[in-house]
């Protein structure tokens, strides 16, 4: 699933319409998840995992 933000923020600038919901909602989730990953003083070697994401 691509996100394809950089087109819905440049929308928001644009229009002043906001991103839709739920895309700023799934990139809430992935932010937050790359930042605890971020944390860790040993990123795991399969960040990768579907485990660690939110579902598309």
């Amino acid at each position: 699933m691509t996100l394809n933000i950089g087109h819905w923020e440049a929308r928001h600038r644009a229009t002043g319409l906001p991103v839709p919901r739920d895309i700023a909602r799934k990139r809430r989730e992935i932010e937050f998840v790359a930042k605890a990953l971020a944390r860790l003083n040993v990123i795991p070697s399969d960040y990768h995992a579907d485990v660690y994401w939110p579902l598309p």
